[in-house]
């Protein structure tokens, strides 16, 4: 009977030294002489400890570093919890005060507590960043390549709108004659440049339908080298054009009524020089 009591007393001691409350640790803050109460005074890797500020201390606002869990009690007291070892600073805003305590871990040297429940701010492993990171360049390559093919599929798309149904040099100039026709001049400034946008229509039509330099060549170069290979009817009427175009540009001089009269040329021109239609190409 006594051994039994001895037991039942032993295992009583055993107990109560087991729920023994960890002793706390008064830490000084850097600055004013103030003390902080850490409880317990040797905070470990993944458990959570206490911090009392003295009351000089419980309204400041306290600036924690990256990956440490913060709660308030009641109190005002601090509730926190890390998952890296070593030195842990608490700063607070606006204020030169520090704390300064020490973070002890039970953890072999290398290990990651992966298996610990809540864990936050824990720093990732190499795995784990080239995975993230390989993930990120794909999506990243994934998005450029989508931008690339629209963009693709839209400069297709622009170009058909813009280049829309084939039409011959001759015909864009039909089209061209027709429009400066529905305004003729009427002054001798509306004809200097009624002129001008003619020759260039004519110009462009010939250097388009005849692979000749007409845009690049001054008149005179220009008649003595195609002159001779265009149809007897439209000699005359293109000197006449290129002539009048260059007294416009040139002497800043035209009569309107002539002007008129050279776009009928302009036509008869168009007419005489077009080229079959199986020797344009159909580009």
């Amino acid at each position: 009977m006594r051994i039994r009591f001895g037991q039942l007393v032993l295992s009583l001691v055993v107990v109560a030294c087991s729920n023994e409350v960890p002793k706390a640790a008064v830490l000084p803050l850097d600055g004013e002489g103030l003390e902080a109460v850490v409880q317990p005074g040797t905070p470990q890797v993944g458990d959570f400890f206490v911090v009392q500020l003295p009351e000089e201390a419980k309204s400041w606002s306290v600036l924690l570093p990256e990956g440490v869990e913060q709660s308030n009690l009641d109190n005002g007291d601090l509730r926190l919890r890390t998952f890296t070892a070593g030195v842990l600073v608490l700063a607070f805003e606006d204020r030169s005060e520090q704390l300064r305590l020490k973070v002890g871990s039970s953890l072999p040297e290398g290990d990651r507590p992966d298996a610990i429940e809540g864990v936050v701010g824990l720093p990732p492993t190499l795995q784990e960043q080239l995975v993230d990171f390989v993930s990120k360049t794909w999506i990243a390559v994934a998005i450029f390549l989508a931008l690339l093919v629209a963009s693709i599929c839209w400069r297709n798309w622009r170009q058909r709108l813009r280049v829309g149904p084939y039409t011959s040099p001759a015909d864009r100039a039909r089209n061209a004659v027709e429009e400066l026709s529905s305004d003729l001049p009427q002054t001798e400034l509306e004809a200097i440049g009624f002129l001008s946008e003619l020759s260039d229509v004519i110009r462009t039509y010939l250097e388009e339908a005849l692979q000749s330099p007409a845009s690049r060549s001054t008149t005179p170069e220009y008649l003595a080298d195609a002159l001779p290979s265009l149809p007897v009817a439209t000699r005359e009427p293109l000197k006449q054009l290129l002539r009048a175009s260059d007294r416009a540009k040139f002497a800043r001089t035209a009569m309107p009524a002539y002007a008129r009269g050279v776009l009928v040329q302009a036509s008869k021109i168009i007419d005489l020089t077009e080229p079959a239609p199986d020797s344009e190409g159909s580009a």
